[in-house]
């Protein structure tokens, strides 16, 4: 998968970069999603995606979803208010 093009495709990543609409919405703790990873470009190195060539049960990622792991949280879990960029 190519950088910009997983960009693109997946609008939900949350970065200090990019903050998608759905971390704006208050958790049930009182508190705010924080961004899982510093830039998009350790969520795109912390990324699997979909491989057409490898055996799907060999996979988390699928056609349409991007699996993230080893998220940096560099602002905590939570946050008191919004991200706003």
């Amino acid at each position: 998968m190519i950088f910009e093009k997983a960009k693109a495709q997946f609008p939900h990543r949350y970065t200090m970069e990019h903050i998608p609409a759905w971390a704006s919405k208050q958790l049930p703790n009182g508190k705010y999603p924080a961004p899982q990873y510093k830039t998009d470009r350790e969520w795109f190195k912390n990324t699997e995606f979909y491989d057409p060539k490898k055996p799907v049960s060999e996979q988390h990622a699928t056609k349409n979803s991007c699996y993230s792991k080893n998220p940096s949280w560099p602002m905590g879990q939570y946050l008191d208010k919004p991200l706003r960029g």
